[in-house]
């Protein structure tokens, strides 16, 4: 799991220098020793949903918590970009317990094939 969120953290624009990782930000200066942060909602709204815009023109994220067959959380991600073929194009993540895990789901697919 942590070779999955570093790489998905790099395509957010997190840099491994000077020992340690830059974050994505104006302020040059912002290091974290070793850690990079977690798939919470906050980070991945302050630092992957921005991405979202430079990766296909996505700009719809949906979360939502749907009640049918135990309850999930559910984030939908389109794009205004239209497939031929099927229509929006777009992502899905799932997760039973946590939202940030639904919506760090269909982020990293939409960045993983941009």
């Amino acid at each position: 799991m942590e070779k999955e969120y570093k790489e998905f953290w790099e395509r957010c624009g997190f840099k491994f220098e000077k020992g340690g990782w830059r974050y994505p930000t104006k302020d040059k200066n912002l290091y974290s020793l070793s850690l990079l942060p977690r798939p919470t909602l906050d980070n991945l709204f302050k630092y992957a949903v921005p991405k979202l815009k430079q990766a296909n023109g996505y700009y719809y994220v949906g979360l939502k918590y749907e009640l049918a067959f135990g309850g999930k959380w559910v984030c939908q991600i389109e794009s205004k970009k239209v497939d031929k073929l099927s229509g929006r194009i777009g992502a899905r993540g799932e997760d039973s317990k946590d939202p940030a895990q639904a919506l760090y789901q269909a982020i990293r697919k939409v960045i993983k094939d941009a």
